[in-house]
């Protein structure tokens, strides 16, 4: 990407999610923060949703728990559902 900023980099974690590669979503979503991005409500309803479909468990509530307690973002109906969906798939 030639510019990085949290958009392109949010676009590139729902794409890679979106077509099966949660995995990569997951180490983006970690390069963006790396390279001292802040995600916004946004990007964690991306990387939750990911997590979903991943069936990681852990990682959607560290993730979630990361959103409210480090970057002071309110949760929306999105993140809870997204949350929901975590959990019914793991069972």
């Amino acid at each position: 990407m030639p510019e990085k900023n949290l958009q392109s980099c949010t676009i590139m974690i729902s794409a890679l999610a979106n077509h099966g590669r949660e995995n990569d979503a997951i180490s983006m979503f970690n390069r963006m923060e790396d390279m001292g991005l802040q995600p916004d409500s946004l990007s964690f309803s991306v990387i939750l949703s990911a997590c979903s479909h991943m069936g990681l468990v852990h990682e959607g509530k560290m993730y979630f728990d990361k959103m409210v307690r480090f970057y002071n973002i309110k949760p929306t109906v999105e993140h809870y559902g997204c949350m929901v969906d975590l959990l019914g798939r793991a069972g």
